[in-house]
């Protein structure tokens, strides 16, 4: 008798699909990027994101009890939909709740509809406001 496979907890309407689900952990924020325009501007803000934080955490020292977060990124990868479409996983040293994460998102140049459709699904209690479709890694034999 075969073994039952356990069901997965992935968001895929399809059981066969090559795409899968992937919900950011609590310091990770997905950028959606879908022009050369946008790809641009990423890595315009995402310059501006870290120069500005650098001189807010120079400037506050050991004077507030702040904790000011420090950004970095994966690798900059073509999305499942090829074409001009990639993903970025920006990384912060603090936690980010689901709002911060949008607006992040929003700000570093990711997709805006899906930014805005993220924001109504945060208003609306979601509980994965935010996530990326990925491919399947394909198992080698």
């Amino acid at each position: 008798m075969k073994k039952a496979k356990k069901k997965s907890h992935l968001l895929t309407s399809e059981s066969k699909s090559t795409r899968h689900a992937v919900t950011p952990g609590r310091h990770i924020a997905q950028v959606d990027i879908d022009r050369k325009s946008d790809l641009a501007l990423f890595k315009r803000h995402f310059f501006v994101l870290n120069a500005r934080m650098k001189l807010y955490r120079e400037s506050a020292g050991d004077v507030f009890a702040i904790s000011i977060p420090v950004f970095t990124r994966s690798d900059i990868r073509r999305s499942s939909n090829h074409g001009n479409h990639w993903h970025v996983e920006v990384i912060s040293s603090q936690g980010l709740n689901k709002a911060e994460r949008i607006a992040l998102q929003a700000a570093l140049g990711s997709d805006r509809k899906r930014e805005l459709l993220s924001l109504c699904r945060y208003f609306a209690g979601s509980r994965y406001p935010t996530l990326f479709f990925e491919e399947r890694k394909c198992k080698s034999s």
